[in-house]
């Protein structure tokens, strides 16, 4: 397990899956993982923070896509706008073949989408 967490990397995967996937949000995630992880009793934060603690390893992955991005010829890309909270933010998706990239950013900035 992960230092400082008492949940395993399967608890992890399933959370992420469920609210990045299926947009599950955290009420319903509370309801999920006692009815699918055998009864497992765990509060918002909890699980907050154990989505947060999926933040460094899926910014390595994200770096290896980046690159397959830069060696590609042609990138297929788009913008659009989203809305989280009541706040725009933009959103960009970056296509080829070999690989897809979305990149969310509260400004439409220079810097966005990171290079």
């Amino acid at each position: 397990m992960p230092p400082g967490t008492p949940f395993g990397p399967n608890i992890h995967a399933l959370l992420a899956y469920l609210q990045h996937s299926h947009h599950v949000g955290f009420e319903r995630l509370l309801e999920l993982a006692r009815e699918l992880a055998f009864g497992l009793a765990i509060s918002q934060g909890a699980i907050a923070n154990a989505l947060r603690r999926l933040e460094t390893p899926l910014e390595a992955e994200c770096a290896a896509i980046r690159q397959k991005l830069r060696a590609e010829q042609v990138v297929w890309s788009d913008e659009t706008t989203t809305r989280t909270d009541g706040r725009l933010y933009w959103h960009w998706v970056f296509v080829t073949p070999e690989a897809v990239l979305h990149e969310i950013a509260p400004r439409r900035a220079r810097r966005w989408p990171k290079r």
